[in-house]
């Protein structure tokens, strides 16, 4: 009778230990998956933002077609503000002051968008996004890139690819070399190729 007991022990220690390693094994596999899954959510979200794309709904914020952001170019003397590149003018002074947007006629020609922001601010390093659009859905990703203002003061910036349709709006987003924003313009285009200014 003993060994019976002492078999049906080991029996019942054996299908205890199969039941709880099973119940492990159900347990486990699915908190592994979660993790897999985070970490490639969390991969691909790096991944968006480190392509410094503008939202995609930003037409709640702008200002009115031939507004600018930042207007004032005033500087205030308590303002402790770093400058970027050019010892004596203070980068958070740069405004989008006026530009040309020039669309090609042809499918494959690219946008271009010419911006003045002052001959002061020559040899910057500034970053600029444009975020092309036609009867408001994007026909770009307004994706940031990387420039210096010219010896003349522009910031000349075309389009990634050619797009199907003319732009009918362009939302010009300037920010200085580290990705901070100074100023943004919302410019009305009309749908045919050639030069615009605004």
């Amino acid at each position: 009778m003993d060994e019976w007991e002492n078999s049906n022990d080991k029996m019942v220690k054996i299908v205890i230990g199969l039941l709880i390693g099973l119940l492990a094994i159900l347990l486990i596999i699915p908190l592994a998956a979660n993790v897999i899954a985070t970490q490639a959510v969390a991969s691909a979200a790096n991944e968006a933002l480190s392509d410094y794309s503008l939202p995609e709904s930003a037409d709640t914020v702008l200002p009115s077609a031939t507004e600018s952001s930042n207007t004032d170019t005033s500087s205030s003397s308590d303002n402790n503000k770093e400058s970027d590149d050019v010892s004596e003018i203070d980068i958070d002074d740069m405004y989008i002051r006026k530009g040309t947007i020039t669309t090609g006629s042809s499918l494959s020609s690219k946008s271009t968008c010419k911006v003045y922001v002052g001959k002061e601010f020559s040899g910057t390093n500034v970053k600029i996004s444009t975020l092309y659009s036609r009867d408001g859905t994007d026909l770009n990703a307004g994706k940031l890139v990387a420039k210096t203002v010219d010896k003349d003061g522009y910031v000349t910036v075309s389009s990634a690819d050619a797009f199907d349709l003319y732009p009918d709006e362009c939302l010009i987003t300037l920010y200085d070399s580290k990705g901070n924003s100074l100023d943004y313009r919302h410019v009305s285009l009309d749908t045919t190729s050639g030069t615009q200014s605004f």
